[in-house]
């Protein structure tokens, strides 16, 4: 059987999207499925300390699958040969049919071209370790969230050394007492600030996003320790169970809506 390599390697919700198209494609086609989990700055916990699923996983570099088919969202290095994996308008249409080489699956979200039915069905069979589930039950049960509860995410750490006030989503929040909200991010003062005023919870993370460089200023900048991210997803199972506003185009956001939606 051949084998179809799953490169996850971006923030959390990039590779939540790279695992459901490509574990999608490797069942669709009968492939032998491999998570190349890489550990980086951008995640460092690794695959088995989030999901259940039994599944064989590496850490290469994407240049050590060279000798692959590659089916990616950019040609970041030559492979066999290269393939833009939105360019296809079919899973059908996928070009699988080489059997003398291993292929390499790649995307920073979800393929246009997967049915809505598979991202259903791969999103239950792609299961969370118990103890995310089990935290996140209580911090919900204890502070009254539920579906009527507005959840707000704030993206901050990963631009730039200037962090986003996000001073007109509090002067809304502030401006609608009776309304719950739960607001979550990745930069501990922004949640200290919005958690002074009474109608917002906020969950008090052990371990936050950090900078790689504390003394640089480029995009993505980021250290995201193997503790800041199990915070982060037991954040972002709360946040699944609100009334989710989509104020970004955040993989992290659209992750949990996926969750609120299938999971």
């Amino acid at each position: 059987m051949k084998n179809l390599f799953i490169y996850c390697d971006g923030g959390f919700g990039n590779r939540y999207g790279t695992l459901i198209g490509g574990l999608h494609v490797a069942k669709y086609h009968k492939f032998n499925p491999v998570i190349v989990w890489r550990n980086t700055s951008n995640c460092r916990l690794k695959f088995n300390k989030i999901f259940v699923n039994d599944i064989e996983v590496c850490d290469k570099p994407l240049d050590a699958f060279s000798d692959c088919v590659l089916m990616m969202h950019g040609n970041f290095v030559t492979g066999y040969k290269n393939y833009d994996i939105n360019s296809f308008e079919s899973i059908d249409d996928l070009p699988v049919n080489d059997e003398k080489v291993d292929y390499l699956y790649n995307n920073n979200w979800i393929p246009q071209w997967m049915e809505e039915k598979y991202v259903m069905t791969t999103i239950k069979e792609l299961v969370f370790i118990d103890s995310i589930k089990h935290f996140s039950d209580i911090f919900t049960a204890k502070k009254g969230i539920d579906a009527f509860t507005i959840g707000l995410h704030l993206r901050a750490t990963d631009f730039d050394k200037n962090v986003p006030q996000f001073n007109k989503e509090y002067d809304w929040i502030a401006g609608q007492p009776d309304q719950k909200f739960f607001v979550l991010s990745d930069d501990e003062d922004l949640e200290k600030k919005f958690n002074k005023l009474d109608n917002v919870v906020v969950r008090k993370k052990q371990h936050y996003v950090e900078k790689e460089d504390p003394d640089a200023s480029w995009c993505g900048n980021i250290e995201r320790s193997s503790d800041s991210v199990m915070d982060s997803l037991i954040d972002l199972t709360v946040f699944s169970k609100t009334n989710i506003l989509v104020n970004s185009p955040s993989s992290f956001l659209k992750t949990a809506l996926l969750l609120k939606k299938y999971g």
